[in-house]
């Protein structure tokens, strides 16, 4: 019965992994699975709660049951059930997954006297969910894996942030109101997915709402509300998360200037360093030192 926190490379697809296991009861994992090509892998999974934030890549994931979940933009991917399950998790060649992982395991979920909310059904019936990576989520997700606590604090620490991570996940899940639009058509889907791509490929200087419209086929009031609808944000929030967590990641994998960072996600070093802090917390060279500095 030990709690340990390592750094390895176990799964063969897997690349920079972080992980801290409390006990049984707890598992926090960090890392980036990258595949050359596009795979399709049947992975086994534990009763209980998971949380997976994915910070940026895509993945569609099916269970057993039929239930699928498409998430290729920043969110939170949720898992819960009383038994183990089994999903089939498919990722794209040539998109990285970055992700954060949070498992709780049903003995720990009934020791703290946790319910799950009616939202997600029965106990025992496995119930996928997603949804969008607010603020106040990625912020606590980056901050899962601070360095600078002690070893001895280490089991506090993690234990109360797991605890405040998955408190803010399952508040928005209950929060958020009812999709109060019918299912979204094949072609809005693909517009939106378009959309999707023409702000990813153009984060520095992106189109106007008007000429993203155009560029899509859906007249702005679709896709605003389809963006809503699919993201739970607007199009240029969603486009600000997009760009914030690219930027993330390229300062905890790469070693370009801050600044080179800021202009290729569409700022100035200025005002990127501003909006940076109040999204995560840190300024950006705080999040450069953590990660290559020690």
């Amino acid at each position: 019965m030990t709690e340990n926190a390592s750094l390895s490379c176990i799964p063969p697809l897997h690349k920079q992994v972080a992980e801290y296991h409390f006990r049984d009861k707890i598992l926090l994992r960090q890392g980036i699975m990258s595949v050359s090509d596009d795979i399709a892998l049947e992975e086994r999974y534990d009763a209980g709660l998971k949380l997976i934030v994915v910070h940026s890549g895509r993945v569609h994931s099916e269970s057993t049951g039929g239930q699928q979940i498409m998430i290729d933009s920043p969110a939170v991917f949720i898992a819960a059930g009383s038994d183990n399950y089994i999903l089939q998790n498919r990722f794209k060649a040539g998109v990285p997954l970055h992700y954060t992982l949070l498992q709780l395991s049903p003995d720990w979920l009934e020791q703290q006297q946790i319910l799950l909310p009616a939202v997600f059904g029965s106990r025992q019936a496995l119930s996928l969910r997603h949804i969008a990576l607010g603020g106040r989520i990625a912020a606590c997700a980056g901050q899962l894996f601070d360095s600078t606590v002690q070893d001895a604090l280490k089991p506090l620490y993690y234990a109360g942030k797991a605890g405040e991570f998955a408190a803010l996940c399952l508040q928005q899940v209950i929060t958020a109101p009812a999709a109060a639009h019918k299912p979204l058509s094949r072609r809005e889907i693909s517009g939106l997915q378009r959309a999707e791509e023409i702000l990813r490929d153009e984060m520095e200087t992106p189109p106007c709402l008007e000429q993203l419209a155009l560029r899509t086929g859906l007249n702005s009031r679709k896709l605003t509300q389809g963006f809503r609808q699919r993201h739970g944000q607007s199009v240029y929030g969603w486009l600000q998360e997009l760009r914030l967590q690219t930027a993330w990641q390229m300062l905890t994998t790469q070693g370009e200037a801050i600044s080179a960072v800021a202009y290729h996600v569409g700022y100035t070093p200025a005002h990127f360093s501003v909006v940076f802090r109040k999204r995560f917390g840190l300024v950006p060279g705080d999040v450069r030192k953590r990660h290559f500095c020690n």
